[in-house]
């Protein structure tokens, strides 16, 4: 198992190249996990990879 690296929404929706309001929807359908650091969001970027390599990233976003 790979060490964690934490990094913020906005990384992880820079990564993905989609919104940080796409990111917290994945967040809140449960395909992220959420990790607070003294009170900030984190997110693990090996796990954001995983969940691209399993084909559950959007390729298009809509924000309303």
């Amino acid at each position: 198992m790979k060490t964690p690296n934490y990094i913020s929404v906005a990384r992880a929706a820079e990564i993905l190249g989609v919104t940080r309001r796409t990111i917290f929807r994945k967040l809140d359908q449960g395909l992220l996990t959420r990790y607070a650091m003294g009170g900030v969001l984190r997110l693990d970027e090996n796990e954001l990879h995983a969940v691209m390599a399993a084909g559950n990233h959007p390729t298009t976003t809509t924000d309303d």
